[in-house]
Parts: structure tokens; C-alpha cells; sequence
């Protein structure tokens, strides 16, 4: 039986989904209770992507949200005694600002070339000074690609890019490089590519070790990424990401929904993406029965009416998940409800809905990436 105890969980501000399924749409009050459940099964440490990519910090009004809501999460670690690391891409930044930052995500983003001139103007002087307005925290982390992109630029640059952005931080603040796709422009990768080493991950370790010595954390998602850190004699935190939460895909908590961990244990890190409903897994071994609607709700600390109008859903799936396959008709009903209209990939529901729409979804589902 698998058990989700950790000491860091990875919270994922990604993707824009309605109340309280996004912690976009947490009030204060909401992140205080919530931390201090967290804290209270184990947690030490919260990694948190705020999402900083799907702001126009230009503009003077989405300048002061961002700030706002970075400094609502520090309170909340804070005020818990929680570890705070906060985080970005490399190079994603908003380019469509149609809609307003709370519904932007990936697809709203676009990526600046390392060393292109505009760089420092577009990129790094506004996060600068987001970054110099708010308290210290314990930890900055960069993923390498997802979202990003290389555009080219060198391992050299990646480095260099990344010192740059801790020189606006505290000293105390620690570098955390976390290894995904490679700083690469390679696509189209060989079968079984993530389960090796492979040159972009060891010369972007490479050139961490040449700007910040041996004083920076990496992350490791995939077996290849391990055996590049032992190329070089880095000791990696593991992550195992989708372990705990498949990502992106329709919210849902049953068990089933989890995928296997994709490293070996043990497991430093996991992720959540939609805490109402996951948040119960944490801080024990995970029931053979999958999650009920009590495991949920005794971790529920947002508005009660919320709670009733998710749980009459939610069972309803459930039942019809355990007896056929599950109606259109319930689907769209609880994607209305989660506002789940991000790219789904993965999950249950998601291959319960392509089973009833399997004509219509189909040339959508070969377009994701």
C-alpha cells in the first residue's frame, strides 16, 4: 500500500479553475487554514508556482496582484512555520492579455530568447522588482522547459540567466534548478529518453555547479535525471511528479486517478493540483477503497457551500464509475463546476469522456502536447 507522507508538496497554481478547485481563488483566511492543515500532516516545506509567467508586471494594477498574492502565501507559511519556495520558468511571459491574469495560463504565454536584448527589459527587471518588494523566502526554483523554451541559448546562458534572478533575492534565498525536458530544442526524443542520462541535463547541472558551487538543490523527476546528477555527484531531491495527482487532468480524488510514481522511492517531493480534493491523502497511507467524500471533507477548509455542491456531484460520479461508464451528461456538469476547460491529458474522467465522445475528441486529443 503506497504512502503519501512528505515533507515538501509542490502546489500548483497553474491552471485556471473555478472555487475552490484553483488556489487562485483562495482568500487569506483560506490559505491560513489550509497551511495549517498541511502542517498538521507533516508538511515542512510548501513549493509553490504562483503562476508569475500569466502577469503583465508592466502594468502597475497586475504588478500589485502579483505582489499580493505572493505575499498572501508567505503569510500563510509563515504564520505556520511552513518553508516557503517560490518559483518560475526560465523565459515564459504573457503575451495575450485578453483575459484577466486569474484566467490566464500557458496558453496566454510566449518565451524570450536568452539573449535577446529585450531579456532584461520584458523579463528580468520587472521580476526584479517583484521579487525586491516581498519578504525573504527560503528557496527560488527555475524549471528547465515546461513552459520555456531555449530558443538555442547554451547551458552557459541557462546559468548565467538563473544567477542573475537570485541577485534580486535575499542571500539567504537557495537556487533550486528543477530538471524536466532539458535545456535543449530537441524534440521528437528517442523511446525510453527519460529513463538515461542525456547531455542537456548534465551540461545545465554543469553550469549550475560553475555559478553556484555546490549550494543549490536540483530536483529529479525521471530516472535520467538521477543518473545525470550521479554523473556529476549531485544528490537530487526526488520528485515523482503525477504520483500523487495527474497534471493536468479533470480534478477527481478517487485513488485510482493517481499515477505511479515515476522515480524510485523514496519520495522527497509531490505535487497537488487541486487541493479540496487531495489534501486528504497527505500524512498517512492511502486507502485500498480509494478516497471517500469524509476523507474530503475533514480537510475541506473552504466555504461549506462549496463543499455540499462538489460532494452531490462527486458521489454521483462515483457511482456511476462503479456500475458503467460514466454519462455525458454528468461529465459536463462537473466540468462546469470545476471549470475545467485547461488542455486535459490524463486521468479517469478524462478517458471515460473521450470513451463517450471518442469521435469529436479524438483530432483535439492529438493536438496536445
Amino acid at each position: 500500500m503506497p504512502t503519501f507522507s512528505t515533507n515538501t508538496l509542490y502546489l500548483h497554481l497553474g491552471w485556471p479553475m473555478a472555487y475552490p478547485f484553483s488556489p487562485r481563488t483562495w482568500s487569506v483566511d483560506e490559505w491560513h487554514r489550509w497551511c495549517e492543515v498541511v502542517k498538521g500532516r507533516g508538511v515542512k516545506t510548501l513549493m509553490v508556482w504562483p503562476g508569475l509567467e500569466f502577469f503583465d508586471l508592466h502594468d502597475p494594477v497586475e504588478f500589485g496582484e502579483a505582489e499580493q498574492l505572493c505575499r498572501s502565501i508567505f503569510s500563510a507559511c509563515q504564520g505556520h512555520d511552513l518553508e516557503l519556495w517560490l518559483g518560475r520558468s526560465m523565459n515564459a511571459m504573457v503575451s495575450d492579455c485578453s483575459e484577466p491574469p486569474s484566467q490566464r495560463d500557458v496558453r496566454h504565454c510566449t518565451t524570450l530568447p536568452l539573449d535577446s536584448p529585450s531579456f532584461g527589459e520584458k523579463l528580468l527587471q520587472p521580476l526584479g522588482q517583484l521579487l525586491s518588494a516581498l519578504p525573504a523566502f527560503q528557496g527560488w526554483w527555475i524549471i528547465d522547459r515546461d513552459p520555456g523554451c531555449s530558443h538555442g541559448s547554451s547551458p552557459e546562458a541557462f546559468g548565467e540567466a538563473f544567477q542573475s534572478i537570485m541577485k534580486r533575492l535575499s542571500p539567504s534565498t537557495r537556487p533550486i534548478y528543477w530538471m524536466w525536458g532539458g535545456w535543449t530544442e530537441t524534440r521528437g526524443q528517442a523511446p525510453g529518453w527519460r529513463n538515461e542520462a542525456q547531455p542537456f541535463w548534465t551540461e545545465a547541472l554543469g553550469a549550475m555547479k560553475k555559478r553556484f558551487g555546490d549550494d543549490f538543490t536540483t530536483l529529479a523527476c525521471w530516472p535520467g535525471h538521477l543518473k545525470s546528477c550521479a554523473a556529476l555527484n549531485v544528490t537530487p531531491l526526488r520528485f515523482p511528479y503525477h504520483a500523487l495527482e495527474a497534471e493536468p487532468s479533470i480534478p477527481f480524488s478517487h485513488l485510482g486517478e493517481a499515477f505511479e510514481p515515476s522515480i524510485e522511492a523514496p519520495h522527497d517531493i509531490f505535487n497537488l493540483q487541486t487541493p479540496c480534493l487531495r489534501t486528504c491523502l497527505l500524512g498517512g497511507e492511502a486507502p485500498d477503497s480509494g478516497t471517500s467524500w469524509q476523507d474530503i471533507s475533514d480537510t475541506w477548509v473552504w466555504d461549506r457551500e462549496a463543499l455540499e455542491r462538489t460532494s452531490k456531484l462527486w458521489q454521483t460520479i462515483r457511482e456511476e464509475m462503479s456500475t458503467r461508464s460514466l454519462s455525458e451528461e454528468t461529465m459536463d456538469q462537473w466540468i462546469r463546476r470545476t471549470g475545467a476547460h485547461f488542455p486535459w491529458k490524463r486521468g479517469p474522467l478524462l478517458e471515460s469522456l473521450c470513451e463517450n465522445k471518442a469521435k469529436s475528441l479524438k483530432p483535439l486529443m492529438e493536438k496536445l502536447p
